[in-house]
């Protein structure tokens, strides 16, 4: 399944010079409140929407972005642009992909919302010869899309494309065929006013590549789970009772009993729309169960529901969770087909990750450690990439990496000052 292994961000609100973290299996996101981690949760799910090129729609008059969707919700260009900036840019690059990179630069539009000012495209060469497309907005004319790539260099009015943004239009063109000027150079040469031979043969060129351009045979399947509650109900409306089955039943029950919060769980119309768990031989209302339960079960829900292989993006999953429950979290997240890119301040599932490493359950690579930290003497926060050796131990950890722990443990041992 396709993966995202480098996502890089640039001028993207604290992160100022571009900034790129290495993602794995197990991605972990870790740093002091208020320097990017749930900002680069967020670009991770934009940009997984985006650089999938499936049935994209431009956002318009009531509509939201694809930064702007809960649970991150950042908003428009003004609020997710670092201050001062007049755009901001996200590259990712990938593994088992039909295309080895995808870059966006987005600026603002007339109605505050990131309007795509510059795309990327790289495909796996073929027989040596790299390949690439980049389109651009003509600076002196930004109603006119400049197309760039092998062979080919060509401007094109934006009225040719039905569309604003060029992954919108990209992903109509190379999935339902909707090429500027149905792909005619007649009509090229008619309405565009080009009639040159030299611009013929480029558009022409440019046809022949996104009629051959590869298509994603999946999307970058990501699900964002919501932090906090949001199944602490006593009573569900009829239409809102999370899809249940006995298969889910079997999961969910399997999968408390490992973390050591239930041993079983039911919902339906037999309870009149409420989830019941039992715990210690007896059936609880979830609103009686501690918080743990009603956290941890969306993500369960989620991870049963979503094809192998899907990426799910966590804000701090241990919130409620006692830290023994939060290793085995660890240690489930670890075993099941999945990925996950985790924001998180526990060093629980941390140190269940780097044992998991230890004890094979995941390769060295399949763990990543991203740490950001504000440096006053650099622009903005700073990530550094902290990778894991086949005995868990850390490489690349910054001088500040946990230094905060560490200071406490003097003082608690009596040695250092506040």
């Amino acid at each position: 399944m396709s993966k995202i292994i480098r996502l890089s961000l640039q001028n993207v609100r604290c992160l100022g010079d571009t900034q790129s973290v290495d993602m794995g299996k197990i991605t972990l996101l870790v740093g002091e409140n208020s320097t990017g981690k749930s900002t680069f949760l967020g670009c991770c799910n934009a940009f997984s929407r985006l650089a999938s090129l499936r049935d994209l729609r431009d956002p318009g008059p009531g509509t939201s972005n694809c930064f702007d969707e809960k649970p991150f919700s950042m908003g428009g260009f003004g609020t997710i642009a670092r201050h001062g900036s007049d755009a901001f840019s996200l590259e990712g690059s990938f593994r088992e992909h039909c295309h080895t990179m995808i870059g966006f630069t987005f600026s603002a539009d007339r109605s505050g919302h990131p309007s795509e000012s510059r795309f990327r495209v790289e495909l796996p060469p073929i027989n040596g010869v790299e390949r690439h497309l980049l389109v651009t907005r003509v600076p002196e004319s930004p109603e006119t899309w400049r197309f760039d790539g092998n062979g080919f260099y060509i401007d094109i009015p934006q009225h040719a494309f039905s569309y604003r943004q060029f992954s919108t239009w990209l992903s109509m063109a190379i999935r339902h065929g909707s090429m500027p000027y149905a792909g005619q150079s007649n009509a090229y040469r008619r309405r565009a006013g080009k009639s040159s031979a030299e611009h013929e043969a480029a558009f022409a060129r440019l046809i022949n590549f996104l009629q051959k351009m590869p298509l994603p045979r999946e999307s970058l399947p990501v699900y964002a789970v919501p932090p906090g509650i949001v199944w602490r109900r006593r009573v569900f409306p009829s239409d809102s009772i999370p899809q249940w089955d006995d298969d889910l039943r079997e999961f969910l029950s399997e999968e408390g009993r490992k973390l050591g919060l239930f041993s079983d769980v039911k919902v339906g119309s037999d309870v009149q729309h409420e989830i019941h768990v039992e715990q210690s031989g007896r059936w609880h209302n979830i609103v009686d169960t501690g918080f743990g339960v009603s956290s941890i079960l969306p993500l369960l829900h989620a991870m049963y529901r979503q094809q192998a292989g899907a990426t799910f993006l966590l804000q701090q999953p241990e919130v409620n969770v006692h830290p023994s429950a939060q290793a085995r979290l660890a240690q489930m997240m670890a075993e099941s087909p999945h990925r996950f890119v985790i924001e998180t301040h526990s060093d629980h599932l941390i140190d269940r990750f780097r044992i998991c490493v230890m004890e094979k359950v995941l390769a060295p690579d399949e763990l990543r450690i991203a740490y950001f930290q504000r440096e006053p003497e650099r622009e903005g926060a700073v990530i550094y990439n902290i990778s894991v050796d086949e005995a868990g131990n850390l490489d690349g950890a910054p001088a500040g990496y946990r230094k905060f722990f560490l200071d406490e443990t003097d003082r608690l041992l009596g040695f250092g000052s506040r």
